[in-house]
């Protein structure tokens, strides 16, 4: 069995897993001997070599290695294959007999919770011994592959007997049920679920008998675990009860006497209760329709069997059988020809029935009872019956709809708020089709307007997927033109270039090599000028650069062995590379070397943008910094403070600072910074990350340095002495940080599969969301800072185009309870009226300021508050009984503190400013009178002006005319 699992899974020899296992408590790779951190005792390396080498090897059959022995079996061939196991045809030599052999998909590779459901079903399986239910013959483990032992039926399953063709009269139907409901309901007697009755976890045997099988994600009631309280689906979603499907209801006994209900129907109509071709759409036609009547498919299936099979379907658990017995119970009734306990059967049905039983003496009273019954009444009670349970089947579908439709409502404000707009787009459509179903009518033409501006509103704030490339190999470097207008990636070692514009291919498929890329996301490069472009390829295990012509779409020159990753000059004529012989120039035309900076070997290079300074870092950590004309070295060695090699190098643009970033052995980086020309060191000279620190960059403004790693993205003023850095992204492994051009965002991408924005001025703040397939390698601005390009493992390169600049989203933090919302006289700050109190945004930026210009709040209204036009004044209810206060804003004095004629208990609704000011309407209600009122008063004096208005109802608001007179 364990050729079958883990050298399907793994190329590696049995001896190789062994040993793996025995150098587990060593740490130690059986393959290369490197620490061993992956599983079965493997490094990851070997482990990712081992998966290549098993996607490049052609396929084994299934003859390769079967018949084979396993746990005292052999294994003779696979009956099926599941979700979290495999069964196999086997035989015990031992005993004599054919068993069937289920055993975990994954093997040894199954993590605990898959073992811990494989156990629970052994479990649910053990406890039962009831003649409808397959048992368990043995349980355990064989060289680490958790199995157990069942009796071999050779009748197939119900559901490939029904893929067949063959189609079950409704007598076979019921014969057929009627003893599974039986041991289920013997199951949940032992405090067993099933929770997945299907035809095809219902075996045959070789006279038809039905039994019961896979208890996989069976519940045990007693002992209910987190593998049964998951939020996700469990069962199959064109058998599964509305209440696994997340209506809302408790799963329970109900819930198998559904799937049995479900397999019934399947057997009378020839069809599941529900089939929407997409688990999305069977799941939405299960929890908002009624199924059709068996018999009108299928004309043979009579009203009593019908209702029966309708029964255990109905989506209040609460209606269906009280037990799976109870439906046993009618269907041998029905198999009889008795009365069922379904619906309640009058004296009429039940003489139809005393009649179909004793044919010979009903003979006599066949004209009585048909002249006594009038066939007119019967037929309008039923046919009202049959509209009311109509009616209120309608309403029920017509109350989840529009359920539904508003939780998806409040789904896109939420993915807003998160900076998912793609979540938001996908939860607006389907909000705009919920309110589409809607019975037509103006609400449903309403509901849908609004649905449709949501929809335009979400695109208005969302990124823009303008292109995306895709390739066989992951596209491990990605790189814009100075212009924007061509995006090129390196992808196995194939230089691919393409039109931003257009999305044609405007260089390549170059192959600069066949091994795999290198893992850096500088690989690729552009001249200033666009031009030309350089890709650096592993060839022979060692770095090689190469040249390429888009005008004359060729190499120009290949295969130049480096040992760093060049950069080009300002002027784009030539390159900075670092070779075998030492740091010098290479014509960007002919690829020709020029003189040495020095010799020695260097791991990086790096440039300053003025094209003065070139820094160059060996090996061994030491980093020098030379004259890039005259090439003498203007200071070095500097080091920052640990045992490692330098992994980046960078200058800031304006040429004031340079820093350098490196890592341990423990995972420890460190950042050294350096104020030019003199190379002054700027304390912290070195700054400790906790993990391992992988590039650094400057903002294009060179006023902050940025710095990023696993599980560490870090942003500092190089100036600050002992400012500490702020941490942006602090889950994942990011492989690239990117300023924009404007220095008021950066691009984090990594493992998580996203790309996320974020803001500057607030570290906490994700302005959006990028998506991938899978782990992200590289992102860059375009020059105008208006689209990122995007490179994954998954092989896609993904040009992104982001909302316009002067749309933002402005998400209120920090307070509850809106109240209202008014803009400043001049328009730059938004301020709200919140259970907590007072608060104002400034509305450029969304950042949080003192209301009014103050730096104190003003105190919590119960009613409400509202401003002047001027903002000098401000009405603040402040009391149950109607009281409220006029304060002066800018001293927060206050001026007047007056009360809402009326009797305690009566509260001020709503005030409003007269346009100048000069006068305040308060509109309130006394709780013992019917009638509500609104008084003017003067702001200046604080005495009302002697008149007041009635209203029958509630007053929610009022103006005044703009002359303030009415």
């Amino acid at each position: 069995m364990e050729s079958v699992i883990e050298e399907s899974t793994l190329p590696f020899t049995k001896d190789q897993m062994t040993e793996a296992r025995t150098t587990t408590s060593r740490h130690h790779c059986p393959q290369c001997g490197a620490e061993a951190t992956a599983v079965e005792g493997l490094c990851a390396a070997c482990l990712a070599g081992g998966l290549s080498q098993m996607l490049a090897s052609p396929a084994r059959s299934e003859a390769d290695v079967l018949p084979m022995e396993f746990a005292g079996c052999v294994l003779e061939r696979r009956l099926a294959r599941g979700g979290m196991g495999i069964v196999f045809a086997a035989r015990q030599p031992q005993l004599g007999r054919n068993v069937a052999v289920k055993v975990l998909a994954a093997g040894i590779f199954a993590g605990p919770e898959v073992r811990e459901r494989f156990l629970a079903e052994a479990q649910a399986v053990a406890r039962l011994a009831h003649p409808g239910i397959v048992p368990l013959l043995e349980a355990g483990e064989w060289e680490d592959q958790a199995y157990f032992i069942m009796p071999l039926l050779t009748g197939g399953s119900l559901a490939e007997a029904l893929r067949a063709g063959h189609r079950h009269t409704p007598a076979e139907s019921a014969a057929l049920v009627a003893p599974l409901a039986r041991a289920v309901h013997y199951a949940h007697q032992r405090g067993v679920l099933h929770r997945d009755i299907k035809p095809g976890n219902i075996l045959l045997d070789e006279s038809g008998t039905p039994y019961l099988t896979d208890f996989g994600i069976a519940r045990l009631v007693e002992r209910e675990t987190v593998l049964t309280r998951t939020n996700s689906l469990l069962g199959t979603p064109a058998y599964m009860a509305p209440e696994q499907a997340g209506s809302g209801a408790e799963v329970t006994t109900s819930t198998d006497v559904y799937g049995l209900g479900a397999v019934l129907y399947e057997l009378l109509a020839g069809q599941p209760p529900f089939a929407g071709g997409t688990t999305m759409e069977t799941v939405r036609q299960l929890l908002t329709k009624e199924p059709r009547r068996p018999s009108a498919i299928n004309a043979q299936v009579d009203r009593d069997l019908e209702t029966i099979c309708l029964t255990c379907l109905e989506k209040d658990p609460a209606a269906r059988y009280v037990s799976a017995a109870a439906l046993a119970e009618d269907l041998e009734c029905w198999q009889r020809g008795e009365p069922i306990s379904a619906r309640h059967s009058g004296w009429l049905e039940r003489g139809r029935k005393w009649m179909r039983r004793h044919p010979a003496l009903a003979a006599a009273w066949t004209i009585a009872a048909l002249a006594a019954v009038s066939a007119l009444v019967l037929g309008s009670v039923l046919s009202w019956r049959l509209e009311k349970a109509r009616a209120t089947s309608t309403a029920l579908a017509e109350s989840r709809r529009a359920e539904v439709a508003r939780l998806h409502a409040d789904n896109v404000a939420e993915r807003l708020s998160q900076h998912d707009a793609f979540g938001a787009q996908r939860a607006a459509a389907e909000c705009l089709a919920m309110e589409e179903a809607a019975p037509p009518g103006p609400a449903r033409d309403a509901a849908t307007a609004r649905a449709r501006e949501r929809i335009a509103a979400v695109q208005r704030v969302s990124p823009r997927l303008i292109h995306a490339w895709k390739h066989d190999a992951a596209a491990s470097s990605g790189v814009l033109s100075p212009d924007g207008r061509a995006a090129a990636c390196l992808s196995s070692g194939t230089l691919h270039v393409y039109d931003t514009e257009s999305g044609r291919v405007l260089l390549g498929p170059l192959v600069a090599s066949t091994e795999v890329s290198l893992g850096y996301n500088d690989c690729t490069g552009f001249d200033p000028a666009g031009r030309r472009i350089f890709a650096v390829a592993l060839k022979g295990g060692r770095m090689h650069v190469n040249m390429a012509s888009l005008a004359e779409k060729r190499w120009l020159w290949k295969d130049q062995e480096i040992t760093a990753l060049p950069c080009f000059e300002a002027g784009g004529a030539r390159l900075l590379v670092a070779t075998l012989s030492g740091v010098h120039w290479l014509d960007a035309a002919t690829g020709e070397a020029g003189p040495s900076f020095c010799e020695g070997t260097f791991s990086r290079v790096a440039l300053s943008s003025d094209g003065r300074w070139v820094a160059m870092s060996t090996p061994a950590g030491d980093i020098f910094i030379h004259d890039a004309r005259s090439r003498a070295r203007l200071h070095g060695p500097l080091r920052v403070p640990s045992e490692a090699t330098a992994i980046d190098l960078n200058f800031s643009p304006d040429g004031r600072w340079f820093a350098a970033c490196t890592g341990t052995q423990q995972g420890t980086g460190q950042i050294g910074v350096w104020e030019m020309p003199g190379a002054i060191p700027s304390p912290p000279a070195a700054e400790a990350h906790n993990r391992d620190v992988f590039g650094v960059d400057f903002s294009p403004d060179s006023r902050r340095l940025l710095a990023w790693g696993f599980q560490n993205t870090r942003v500092r003023d190089p100036a600050e002495k002992s400012a500490p850095s702020e941490v942006l992204a602090r889950d994942g492994f990011v492989n690239m940080a990117a300023w924009s051009p404007d220095s008021s965002m950066i691009a984090t991408c990594g493992t998580l599969g996203q790309t996320f924005i974020w803001d500057v001025r607030d570290e906490d703040e994700t302005l959006m969301r990028l998506p991938h397939d899978s782990q992200v390698y590289t992102a860059v601005w375009s020059q105008d800072g208006d689209h990122i390009l995007t490179t994954g493992s998954d092989g896609q390169l993904k040009y992104w185009q982001l909302p316009p600049r002067d749309i933002s989203l402005l998400c209120i933090r920090g307070g509850s309870g809106v109240r209202s919302i008014d803009w400043s006289s001049d328009g730059r700050a938004l301020t709200a009226s919140l259970a907590s109190g007072d608060r104002a945004w400034d509305a450029g930026t969304g950042l949080s300021t003192a209301p009014a210009g103050q730096g104190s709040t003003l105190p919590a209204p119960p009613p409400g508050w509202v401003l002047s036009p001027d903002r000098a004044l401000a009405a603040v209810g402040t009391g149950p009984n109607g009281e409220f206060e006029i304060i002066e804003t800018a001293s927060r004095r206050v001026r007047h503190s007056l009360r809402h004629p009326g009797r305690p208990g009566g509260t001020a609704l709503n005030f409003v400013f007269s346009p100048d000011g000069l006068r305040l309407l308060s509109m309130g209600k006394d709780p013992t009178m019917e009638s509500c009122d609104a008084l003017v008063w003067d702001t200046a004096s604080g005495k009302s002006a002697g008149f007041r208005l009635t209203h029958s109802d509630d007053i929610l608001t009022g103006a005044f005319s703009p002359d303030g007179t009415l």
